[in-house]
């Protein structure tokens, strides 16, 4: 995973605007929760501003908090280090449309803003928004949901990016963390015009348990998909019910079928990190593509318990939330027959070897929000979820949860449930780590043309080929032409291959003398043997295109 740089310059204020709006909800009373809702932030950067605010004023009560009288600094005595942000000041200012159509509802004390880049946002010095004010919707597309499994409007955005009323006999949503129950209507709804003129379909109902998920289905999902759907939504319900004893009451979980639906799903643009996975949990319900809902679905359903059991207390560190999250999903497809769960567990331990992180620093970063440059991270807090189950057991992933509204600190509940002290179980986890992960060496060099510049490396890639046929461990080249492969100790060959939709095709291999080889049998081998090879280039006799002029279409650089 790439470190990547958290914060922003140092601030002449003891704390950043943001963190002085953080104190501010603090003053009032507000959980993190509510924090998160009135200042449109997630829970994790709610925590991540608490943290910061602890450690400046060398306070750990949330009660010193509240005692504490200091006040921002007049706007003058912050305008000479003004001029320093304005860099910062128009990245901002460049995402800010894009993000403007991201809207944002409560659900049993659970808000989750849209954006990554929500962070920079809130701190480059603004006035935040007061909490009344909504973003308004950026959606477009407007594909027709039918709801299955469901009488009720679910929660979070509805069809043609605008919001369902409630109806009057239900309760209006709060920040509070027990999930609102729906009441569900005897008889169906009637159609109504949506803001932006096009008639919304009236839901198909069908029967459900009360308290179960209500599944909505955006565009047209095949019936046959639909139905695959809702049996492994039962299974869900079944599984965490009799596993763990576990139930998430009326769980939204919204279904599309492309792009377009599951755009207009979200209620507003579609973030990096959803385009990539094709799945997000915010506002209390879960989205997911009906191609990618594989894994989704039963590890959202956990991270939405999480939410509920802990009452709006601070869920402690991000690597055990992700990573319990993942390891009972494990745990479902290991009894659903899907995969085992060493199966699953030996994949989780090949890609965490790639992860050197501490664990330590994802406290304060979450594996989900790192799985933008992979699935290291989350990898890592899953082996490490694993190792706590080994001492503590299976149920203890609940339990710690479960007794966060009753102890003073998440740290109390930790040890409460686990039987050791976060310390204790960082050492031992460093040292579960250290005797099962590979240790992996960079190779790393660059692919250039034959007048010795950096090639186009868009959609290139290197793999180190083991010799003996075992397998290989790849990488995407950066656009500067440079890679960097973390193999473990091995004899490998490095091949070069181009993605052509919908496969990679051949290039050739590197040849240590001309620096290309066309065929397999004459590449140079590399020997991976307790130490790191840099330097390497790869030198193409010609153009990408020339080498691959498949991969091209009519006028395609």
């Amino acid at each position: 995973m790439l470190k990547r740089g958290r914060g922003r310059p140092p601030h002449p204020d003891i704390l950043t605007p943001a963190e002085w709006r953080v104190l501010r909800e603090i003053r009032t009373g507000a959980t993190n929760a509510e924090i998160a809702v009135r200042l449109g932030l997630s829970l994790a950067t709610v925590k991540f501003h608490i943290r910061n605010i602890r450690n400046k004023l060398d306070l750990t009560e949330r009660a010193e908090l509240v005692a504490w009288r200091g006040e921002p600094q007049p706007a003058s005595q912050r305008a000479a280090r003004r001029w320093m942000l304005a860099p910062i000041g128009l990245l901002v200012g460049f995402w800010k449309p894009v993000l403007a159509g991201a809207a944002i509802t409560v659900v049993g004390g659970g808000a989750v803003a849209a954006g990554f880049l929500a962070y920079l946002i809130v701190n480059d010095g603004e006035p935040a928004a007061s909490p009344g004010d909504e973003p308004a919707s950026a959606a477009t597309v407007s594909p027709t949901p039918t709801v299955a499994e469901a009488t009720a409007p679910p929660a979070g955005p509805s069809p043609g990016g605008t919001t369902t009323p409630a109806p009057a006999d239900t309760p209006a949503a709060t920040a509070t963390s027990t999930p609102v129950p729906t009441p569900e209507p005897t008889t169906e709804a009637t159609p109504t015009p949506a803001a932006t003129g096009v008639p919304v379909a009236t839901p198909t109902p069908e029967a459900r348990e009360e308290g179960d998920p209500i599944v909505t289905f955006w565009g047209d999902v095949p019936d046959e998909e639909r139905d695959t759907l809702r049996a492994r939504v039962t299974d869900v319900i079944q599984f965490f019910d009799e596993r763990f004893g576990i139930h998430v009451p009326n769980l939204p979980i919204h279904i599309a079928a492309d792009d377009d639906a599951w755009a207009t799903a979200l209620g507003g643009p579609v973030e990096p990190v959803d385009q990539i996975h094709k799945a997000a949990y915010r506002n209390g319900a879960l989205f997911v593509q009906a191609t990618r809902t594989f894994d989704w679905i039963e590890r959202f359903y956990f991270e939405a318990f999480q939410e509920q059991a802990a009452e709006g207390r601070d869920l402690g560190p991000e690597w055990l939330s992700e990573g319990a999250a993942m390891y009972t999903a494990h745990l479902f497809r290991h009894w659903r027959g899907e995969k085992t769960l060493g199966d699953a567990l030996a994949l989780v331990t090949w890609a965490a070897s790639f992860d050197s992180t501490p664990l330590e620093d994802l406290e304060r970063q979450s594996p989900t929000a790192a799985e933008l440059t992979g699935v290291e991270t989350a990898s890592t807090a899953t082996l490490a979820a694993e190792w706590l189950v080994s001492r503590a057991g299976e149920a203890a992933l609940v339990a710690y949860y479960e007794s966060l509204p009753n102890s003073e600190s998440w740290e109390e509940a930790f040890e409460d449930a686990f039987g050791l002290s976060p310390g204790d179980a960082y050492e031992g986890i460093a040292a579960h780590r250290a005797t099962v992960l590979v240790v992996r060496r960079s190779v790393s060099g660059s692919i250039r043309g034959p007048d010795d510049n950096p090639v186009d490396a868009t959609r290139l890639s290197v793999y180190a080929v083991r010799v003996d046929g075992s397998g290989s461990e790849g990488v995407t080249v950066a656009r500067n032409a440079r890679f960097t492969i973390r193999p473990p100790d091995s004899t490998y060959r490095l091949q070069v291959t181009r993605y052509c939709p919908p496969e990679s095709v051949e290039l050739g291999w590197y040849e240590e003398e001309s620096g290309f080889t066309r065929e397999e049998s004459e590449a140079t081998r590399i020997v991976v043997d307790g130490r790191d090879l840099s330097g390497i280039v790869i030198r193409l006799p010609g153009t990408v295109r020339e080498l691959v002029p498949e991969c091209f279409g009519e006028g395609e650089s």
